[in-house]
């Protein structure tokens, strides 16, 4: 689909944020079915295996799924990564549910890239919360990774 800038302008008002996706790129690549199931299994799993190992306050096995490179809105990898070693020395009782998963491979670029989109619910002794997070995955190593996460 082509559409102009005024036209997606017009569209704004019915366009829910974080849940209407819109991907601009100049060249989209469409995968056979077969192609996309294995690839979409591939990034669930790791997602998967991502919450279940903050669930478990594995810490290293959680943080073993953030690339070197990983960054939030305020931190690197090495601040986020200390302030999470912190938060999980305790070993807090949690639960972490994860639903309206929305995946999207990143179009363009040399490096495989997906979004990845969820609503979290977080549920501990002192935190019970639910929003929208979003998280940008690469690949490394044939490995996905997260290099970017935050609230939407």
């Amino acid at each position: 689909m082509v559409i102009s800038n005024d036209d997606l302008k017009a569209l704004e008002p019915i366009l829910k944020n974080g849940n209407t996706p819109v991907i601009i790129a100049d060249d989209l690549k469409w995968l056979a079915t077969d192609q996309l199931s294995t690839k979409r299994e591939e990034l669930n799993q790791a997602l998967e295996a991502w919450r279940s190992d903050w669930q478990a306050q594995d810490t290293s096995a959680y943080l073993s799924h953030y690339s070197p490179q990983f960054f939030t809105t305020d931190l690197n990898y090495e601040g986020w990564a200390a302030e999470k070693r912190r938060a999980q020395a305790s070993k807090p009782n949690v639960s972490i549910k994860l639903e309206n998963i929305s995946l999207i491979r990143y179009p363009g670029g040399g490096q495989q890239m997906a979004v990845v989109s969820f609503d979290q619910t977080f549920n501990s002794e002192y935190i019970n919360n639910t929003f929208r997070k979003q998280q940008y995955w690469v690949r490394e190593n044939n490995t996905w990774k997260i290099l970017f996460e935050g609230g939407i």
